[in-house]
């Protein structure tokens, strides 16, 4: 899958029992719409791996957004548990008389499942991955059998017992037996810290100095660091957290109001990725003339994790006059790599812009003032002449910029960034990001949700009856189908 954003995706070995009833007891067009879906959504989690999700990226390039395929195992998360109550619903339905020979169907689910189990066992004492994997696994794999054997016991015994308090008191059980087998499969698999690791005044900027401001300059964690916080997990969740606060790891450095090069993010710009990919020429190199382009001002001390050492190199996040030179996507990027690239004198913008843009050299233009928030960036600009205005933060569609009131075009520059031309004079630059896609999936979810709640609450209350011979007669013949499992 290429990303551990969970350490587990186990959903507990009875509830996956109960969905695989559900393909043979509940048969329908709604069984057959989510098992399809959960077959096709395992098989694209592999990603490359499984093929499937490779020739679908191949035939729909769009595809590629999910940079990380493993994704696709929430649809199943979700599809699992309502095929497992079909199976519950079902056997409310049938008659003591249906579920006689229910028991031999379950001993062959449950016998299948447990030498599903076993062999997991074998594989992981023949080819361990990590030295003790399998004093911490067999113990593991017995006790999901324990929890298998316990769940489908329930469920016989719920369906053979007719008193409504023995039916209840059984489901209740069932479902914490199956609460339970989620919860011991893996040691604290979601630890907790006290708010206090978020409240505690750490000080970071004792370390840096200058300190990179939002719309001005940034920090940069060494690569050597990024590798150190992604791979260490103390025993101790608060001093653990503490130490990823301290190197402002990951997003920490929101909580000190720190910009910097990177972070977590749920999806990512293709450019900028690139972009950023090639910052880091080795464990202890980087790229210094892009480093200087994105603001870069403190970057991890080498050696340390939570020591920054400055870069007096670093460029405005807002820069003007330079001279466009127009390539392609390649070209760009082979010409940010190279060590006498000058990003404070030229500036790469794509070949389409060339009929649009007026200037040919390097101009005098300065920026005078500048604001920046999350949706909106706000300079004033002085040039002599026509200029290119440069700003190192990632294009996307939604920016839209204005020239004193006036919408412009805004260009994509040094492959993965913005930049406008702006004429001679005084000008005031504003950018806002405007996603309108975002904002009319906002309203159709708080309509859906408004209908949904409508329906609920205007919905006449029924009594339940009791299930009509037909669908007992259709409960009895799915039950004793001697095919069953």
């Amino acid at each position: 899958g290429g990303q551990n954003w969970t350490s587990s995706y186990y959903l507990g070995i009875g509830l996956v029992a109960l969905a695989i009833m559900t393909v043979w007891l509940a048969r329908g067009a709604r069984v057959w719409l989510l098992t399809a879906m959960c077959l096709i959504c395992l098989i694209l989690a592999l990603g490359d791996n499984g093929y499937l999700y490779f020739w679908l990226r191949t035939a729909v390039p769009q595809i590629g957004v999910m940079n990380f395929p493993i994704k696709f195992v929430i649809p199943i998360v979700f599809s699992v548990p309502l095929l497992a109550a079909f199976t519950l619903q079902r056997l409310a339905l049938a008659t003591p008389e249906a579920v006689r020979g229910l028991w031999r169907g379950m001993a062959a689910l449950g016998l299948g499942l447990v030498a599903l189990v076993g062999m997991i066992l074998w594989i992981s004492y023949q080819y361990p991955v990590a030295k003790g994997e399998w004093r911490a696994t067999w113990p593991n794999g017995l006790a999901r059998v324990f929890f298998l054997a316990v769940t489908l016991t329930l469920l016989l015994g719920s369906v053979r017992l007719m008193t409504w308090k023995k039916h209840l008191l059984l489901r209740g059980t069932l479902l914490l037996v199956l609460w339970l087998d989620v919860l011991t499969h893996a040691p604290r698999q979601n630890p907790v810290v006290t708010r206090a690791v978020f409240e505690r005044d750490l000080q970071p900027t004792r370390q840096l100095n200058p300190v990179p401001r939002m719309g001005e300059t940034r920090a940069m964690l060494s690569h050597v660091a990024i590798i150190k916080f992604l791979n260490t997990l103390l025993a101790d969740p608060f001093n653990g957290y503490l130490g990823t606060r301290l190197g402002l790891s990951n997003d920490c450095n929101l909580l000190e109001e720190i910009p910097k090069v990177d972070g977590f993010y749920p999806l990512y710009l293709r450019e900028e990725r690139q972009v950023r990919a090639r910052l880091y020429l080795s464990t202890n190199e980087i790229l210094e003339r892009v480093a200087d382009y994105l603001g870069v001002n403190q970057i991890t001390a080498e050696g340390k994790f939570f020591d920054w050492r400055p870069r007096p190199g670093a460029l405005p996040l807002v820069t003007a006059g330079q001279m466009p030179i127009f390539a392609d996507e390649r070209t760009t990027l082979a010409a940010l790599m190279r060590p006498d690239f000058e990003p404070n004198r030229v500036i790469y913008l794509p070949p389409e812009a060339k009929s649009f843009i007026t200037i040919t050299n390097q101009t005098c233009a300065e920026i005078v003032h500048q604001q920046f928030t999350a949706h909106r960036v706000e300079f004033t600009v002085e040039a002599a002449v026509p200029s290119i205005v440069s700003l190192a933060q990632a294009y996307y569609h939604p920016w839209k910029v204005w020239v004193d009131g006036k919408p412009a075009r805004l260009w994509r520059a040094n492959h993965a960034f913005q930049a406008v031309q702006v004429p001679e004079g005084r000008h005031l630059v504003k950018l806002v990001y405007k996603d309108r896609a975002f904002h009319s999936g906002a309203i159709a979810s708080v309509l859906t949700l408004t209908g949904c709640l409508l329906v609920s609450v205007s919905r006449p209350k029924t009594v339940r009856a009791t299930p009509d011979r037909e669908t007992q007669r259709t409960g009895e013949a799915a039950l004793q189908n001697p095919m069953i499992l």
